[in-house]
């Protein structure tokens, strides 16, 4: 686990079909269509309550306490080794919600002075197959805590396009893929 530097993981993600949508003072991002990576792009909304669906976005009804497995076996299916997680406004919002959840994980104790450096930014945080339990730990205290969109989590892949964010203020996580394969075993699980 390592914090990365904001713009150019942010330009080499770009390559994979993802962008920035500001939301007043949030950060959001998406999956853009391209014509060589992203042709088409599938969206879903993970969440009990379909009404968080917008026209196009497919519905998955899953309760919340099982949302933090359900994003690790998203990360799983695509076979990714590594994500960035991205605060959409500052890890200290983040890091607030999920200190006490992490305040035992030796892997985020070997980060966490670092992470208090990071407190007021937005750097991305890169998580790689061997520490995928602080993304776990993490979404289940978004999922306890959050009351608001500032506390919401972005999580981005390296090499594939793929987008999600947690919103844990609504239970909810929103989906962007280019693989219609992962939405179609992500609807047959749940």
């Amino acid at each position: 686990m390592e914090f990365l530097e904001y713009s150019p993981t942010l330009k080499a993600l770009k390559s994979w079909g993802v962008v920035e949508r500001p939301d007043g003072d949030i950060m959001r991002f998406a999956l853009e269509a391209t014509p060589k990576v992203a042709p088409q792009i599938y969206r879903l909304v993970v969440g009990p309550d379909a009404s968080e669906a917008t026209d196009g976005e497919t519905h998955i009804e899953v309760d919340p306490a099982r949302l933090p497995e359900f994003v690790e076996g998203a990360i799983h299916l695509t076979h990714l080794n590594e994500v960035v997680l991205v605060p959409v406004t500052t890890w200290g919002a983040i890091v607030n919600i999920t200190a006490y959840d992490l305040a035992t994980d030796d892997s985020w104790l070997e980060i966490d002075a670092e992470a208090s450096l990071h407190q007021n930014r937005r750097d991305p945080l890169a998580v790689d197959s061997r520490d995928m339990h602080i993304l776990t730990a993490m979404t289940k205290a978004l999922m306890e805590h959050a009351d608001s969109p500032n506390e919401d989590l972005a999580i981005l892949a390296t090499g594939a396009s793929l987008v999600m964010e947690l919103m844990g203020r609504t239970k909810t996580l929103r989906i962007w893929s280019a693989n219609d394969m992962l939405r179609e075993r992500l609807r047959e699980q749940h």
